[in-house]
């Protein structure tokens, strides 16, 4: 973790022992999360102590994106084609979400997610250069 503003190193969020495939800030500032084909890591972005961490094998997925919703509450992963939601507090999954957006002659993981800033519109962005809106009716 650097000071943007200086470029100082002020200190390193260790924890992963394979390349990182995603990371996020959360919308408040305060929490970044990393995703690894082993484990999806939280930490404190004031003091770089890791808060949490969750297994994948426990979601069966190789995480390949992840967001924090805005209001904080919920973290978003995709692992290839599929894109679940996450309580934050619990890290208990709460929904996958249907593939009905998604085209089923297309193979393309989906490689980046990002929330609108009203949280209602989750969007995914595919390998192939294509984009997906998911909403909450």
């Amino acid at each position: 973790m650097w000071d943007a503003s200086s470029g100082t190193e002020l200190f390193k969020l260790a924890g992963h022992t394979i390349a990182i495939n995603a990371l996020a800030f959360s919308f408040d500032g305060k929490t970044v999360i990393s995703a690894a084909a082993n484990a999806v890591q939280s930490w404190d972005v004031e003091t770089g102590r890791r808060q949490r961490e969750l297994d994948p094998r426990e979601a069966r997925a190789i995480f390949n994106a992840l967001t924090f919703s805005p209001n904080g509450k919920l973290r978003a992963t995709a692992a290839g084609r599929e894109i679940k939601l996450w309580d934050v507090l619990t890290d208990q999954e709460i929904v996958t979400l249907p593939r009905a957006n998604l085209s089923e002659s297309d193979n393309s993981p989906i490689i980046a997610l990002a929330w609108t800033s009203d949280g209602h519109r989750l969007r995914a962005g595919l390998r192939d250069g294509s984009i997906v809106e998911l909403r909450d009716e």
